[in-house]
């Protein structure tokens, strides 16, 4: 190798040393700035080795939260599993989830804000940030905060949901519920009362049903299943995906259905003239829209 091309080799082996060292100093100020901009807790480089600061650990806590009366009870989460069962207890709500407690720290101030308990008025609302892991390569980022929310509610309360990813099961409901999520599966099994679920991406699955007003089912991308009663005003949309319905064969609808691409089959008494689904008086209206997809509507049982 000549003198010219040894310097020339020497010098592309420095700027890339160079360029190497600077996207690690670069990388450890992102990590410091994020730790403060976002609340990170912990962080590390080089996988088991070279903790920084220390991340805590998930640990399962319970809190029995009163409710101001009847009250309603709003639960916000972005990649979290969110479970709500009925029944509960009059006056209060029963909440259990996994948070992430650095040092140890568990007083119930501490475990409030990392559930994110607040209340609006007569509104109990839960809205804790999300307790997770991400890795960057050899970087791995662990924030405070709270996962696999469930919680138990006594009759009568309106539940309000409202979840980025993750899914979302009410059981045993007495009284109205909203359920709102952008990609995720939501299931209802058991419910009597008004019920209103929409989701971007995700199958909606609604069995045991009591609708006891108004049912509004739609998901842009995703399956919806229907299983009892769908009440006096129910409409079930979804641009692509199959509609399927089980419903007591003693009733009679008006079915409203708009279909593009998608087979439609009933073992029920239809007339396509008029519309009336099932034997009898219609007493509600039945509104069923997909672009792509087939609709079912089938006799409970079979």
């Amino acid at each position: 190798m000549t003198p010219g091309k040894r310097r020339l080799a020497i010098a592309v082996v420095a700027g890339l040393m160079g360029l190497v060292l600077t996207a690690m100093v670069a990388s450890v100020t992102a990590v410091r700035y994020a730790t403060g901009l976002w609340g990170i807790r912990g962080w590390s480089i080089g996988g088991d080795g070279g903790t920084i600061r220390d991340p805590g650990s998930l640990v399962d806590v319970r809190r029995t939260i009163p409710l101001n009366g009847d009250g309603a009870v709003s639960i916000t989460g972005k990649t979290n599993t969110v479970t709500v069962r009925g029944g509960g207890t009059p006056g209060q709500v029963t909440l259990t989830a996994q948070v992430r407690l650095p040092g140890g720290e568990a007083s119930s101030e501490r475990v409030d804000r990392l559930l994110g308990v607040s209340r609006s008025g007569g509104e109990l609302r839960i809205a804790p940030p999300d307790a997770f892991n991400i890795h960057f390569g050899l970087i791995r980022f662990m924030t405070d905060g709270a996962r696999d929310l469930s919680l138990e509610v006594p009759d009568g309360v309106f539940i309000r949901v409202r979840s980025d990813t993750g899914r979302v099961a009410l059981e045993k409901i007495s009284g109205p519920a909203w359920v709102r999520t952008n990609v995720g599966t939501v299931e209802v099994n058991g419910i009597r009362g008004d019920l209103t679920v929409r989701t971007d991406v995700g199958r909606i699955a609604v069995r045991d049903a009591e609708i006891t007003g108004p049912l509004h089912l739609e998901s842009d991308t995703g399956a919806i299943e229907f299983q009892g009663l769908p009440g006096p005003d129910a409409t079930l949309a979804t641009d692509v995906g199959r509609v399927d319905l089980r419903l007591p064969g003693n009733r009679a609808y008006a079915l409203d259905l708009t279909r593009d691409v998608g087979r439609f089959s009933t073992d029920l008494p239809y007339d396509a003239d008029s519309g009336r689904l099932g034997t009898g008086e219609p007493s509600g209206r039945l509104r069923i829209s997909t672009s792509v997809g087939a609709v079912r509507i089938n006799e409970e049982g079979d």
